[in-house]
């Protein structure tokens, strides 16, 4: 490929190719899921916004052909999901908020944030313990399970990094969050009670939960193969008639909270097919570069942030869905993991 005159050799063919195969064959599940969809308008704004983030995922890899263009993108995500406990932090600062209030933290956004800051730890840069601590705090104070499951591998990662060198740092680390928990009474009732609800399956959020992939489910069986039609899983749950697992008032908006179960539901084995092709084309890339960079320190910042970023993004959604601000997430990362099956023309001077 050439672009403004250098050469940017893509030499990692396979995972750009399947990539785009795993593109068109999504897109046209959404466009086949309309035959069986009870809402076909829809159907029209799922495949706009699904086609808005591969084909910034695509803008994304023809534009970063440097080191220092990946590193703005890196940035420009780190950034993007730092903003959120950031402006929680700032609103609390001036008195808007109370610290303790119930869930005042988003839990995935500071969680995307520590995911990014993993290897300027590492690298041992001084700062990064500062935005760390405060992302933190951020998915503690959260109450989300989901993003508190989801953080499991970012904490088992950086928990083995500071016990093999710096061990102080981990105790002190420890002896805040014990002395939090047994000095300030709110904090310990927010956390006991969140903790003994979460493990309860009984509670109507569990309930409601577990009910929801049922029918998700049930859903996926009727249409096996194209799916009842994307975004019409709220329309078949109210056709289906099951209020009494519903919590919210807004069924309209209601998943099955696992992103992966709403594709099989909604796009049936095409479309869940597709997105696996997707997921491991990008893969494929990330495994093909992993010794081609090993001399470069920073691109092993990068690429070490990005595949951390990819597993716990997919363990989320897992666990929720994609919306809003999350297809802006995954348009940078898609774009950023695949510009991996490229040699980066300052690769040499890094």
């Amino acid at each position: 490929m050439i672009k403004n005159g250098f050469t940017v050799n893509v030499y990692t063919k396979p995972p750009l190719f399947a990539y785009l195969v795993g593109i068109v064959l999504f897109c046209s599940s959404i466009l086949l899921s309309s035959l069986m969809a009870a809402n076909k308008s829809i159907v029209v704004k799922a495949f706009a916004k699904w086609s808005e983030i591969f084909f910034i995922s695509l803008l994304i890899f023809y534009w970063v052909d440097s080191i220092r263009k990946l590193q703005f993108i890196y940035l420009l995500l780190f950034l993007s999901c730092f903003a959120f406990p950031l402006v929680t932090y700032f609103s609390i600062f001036t008195g808007k908020m109370n610290l303790m209030s119930y869930r005042i933290f988003s839990g995935y956004e500071p969680l995307f944030a520590l995911t990014l800051l993993v290897p300027l730890i590492k690298a041992k840069n001084i700062y990064s313990y500062f935005f760390a601590f405060l992302c933190f705090i951020a998915i503690v104070l959260s109450l989300s399970r989901g993003a508190w499951l989801a953080s499991m591998p970012v904490i088992f990662i950086i928990t083995n990094y500071l016990w093999k060198g710096k061990k102080s740092i981990l105790l002190i680390l420890i002896i805040i969050l014990i002395a939090s928990l047994i000095i300030y009474e709110p904090f310990q009732k927010l956390l006991s009670w969140r903790i003994l609800t979460a493990l309860n399956p009984g509670s109507a959020s569990n309930s409601e939960r577990f009910g929801l992939i049922a029918i998700a489910l049930s859903a996926f069986l009727s249409s096996p193969f194209i799916g009842i039609g994307a975004l019409n899983f709220p329309t078949f749950l109210m056709q289906a008639g099951k209020w009494d697992i519903i919590r919210t008032k807004i069924a309209a908006t209601l998943t099955p909270h696992n992103f992966f179960v709403q594709l099989l539901a909604e796009l049936g084995l095409v479309g869940f097919g597709a997105f696996i092709i997707i997921i491991i084309s990008l893969f494929s890339s990330l495994y093909k570069s992993r010794d081609f960079y090993k001399s470069s320190k920073r691109y092993t910042v990068y690429w070490n942030g990005l595949i951390l970023f990819f597993v716990v993004y997919l363990i989320a959604i897992s666990l929720g869905y994609v919306a809003g601000h999350f297809r802006f997430y995954m348009a940078l990362l898609f774009g950023s993991l695949l510009t991996f099956s490229k040699e980066f023309k300052d690769y040499y001077a890094g």
